[in-house]
């Protein structure tokens, strides 16, 4: 059974209170879909769980080495220079741009999900996905996501401060948007290299105490070395 933090019982409730959640739905089936609009992120991490792909790619780390008390992290979500723990594109996202905005939209969420949390996600069962806590978290996952990329788009200057999360979207395709307009005022604004970006999005995801990459090992990864 997966237990929810505090922080995300309280945010829930609040939010149910509010009208904001409504019943879960029972048969969220994002593959079903006819076009990429209308996934937001708890539906991936939904399907990402039910379809066994994050416990696939754990598997494969252990069969290759990985100690048992040891867990993917979460760049396994969008780095699909990685092709051995990639987690893989939805299918409906299919061609080139949705495939980067997907990616790109994953950055967000690896940077919004606690290691508490991941630790919760990725020992999940594929049943799982569809019972009521873990849809839950996906829940608060995906609200905070937006909270997590409005902060970060008033933090380079992108947004005024006085702008509200309830006026955006936590549609994959919507959060892969505002992060090509993220990426642009680092380049532009910020005079940021591929590399320094690169470093940028693994601190943020890793709590801030993500390792600084040479350019060598950046283009390694790149090439999927």
């Amino acid at each position: 059974m997966v237990a929810l933090s505090g922080a995300a019982v309280s945010f829930l409730s609040s939010k149910v209170q509010k009208g904001l959640v409504t019943t879960l739905k029972s048969n969220i089936t994002p593959s079903g879909n006819s076009t990429v609009g209308g996934f937001h992120v708890n539906d991936i991490l939904e399907w990402m769980v039910g379809n066994g792909k994050l416990k696939d790619k754990q598997a494969k780390a252990y069969d290759n080495g990985m100690d048992e008390d040891e867990l993917l992290g979460k760049s396994i979500l969008f780095n699909a220079s990685n092709r051995t723990y990639f987690v893989k594109h939805h299918p409906n996202f299919d061609t080139g741009g949705e495939k980067a905005k997907y990616e790109h939209a994953m950055k967000f969420v690896a940077m919004t999900i606690e290691s508490e949390e991941w630790k919760q996600i990725m020992k999940m069962e594929p049943a799982d996905a569809t019972r009521v806590r873990p849809r839950q978290l996906f829940t608060f996952v995906d609200q905070r996501t937006l909270a997590k990329v409005l902060a970060l788009e008033i933090e380079f200057g992108i947004r005024d401060a006085s702008d509200k999360t309830s006026k955006h979207k936590s549609t994959i395709h919507s959060l892969g948007t505002r992060y090509i307009a993220l990426e642009r005022a680092w380049k532009t604004n910020y005079k940021k290299s591929e590399v320094d970006i690169v470093n940028l999005i693994e601190e943020r995801v890793n709590g801030g105490t993500g390792h600084k990459r040479t350019m060598t090992q950046f283009f390694a990864s790149a090439n999927g070395e």
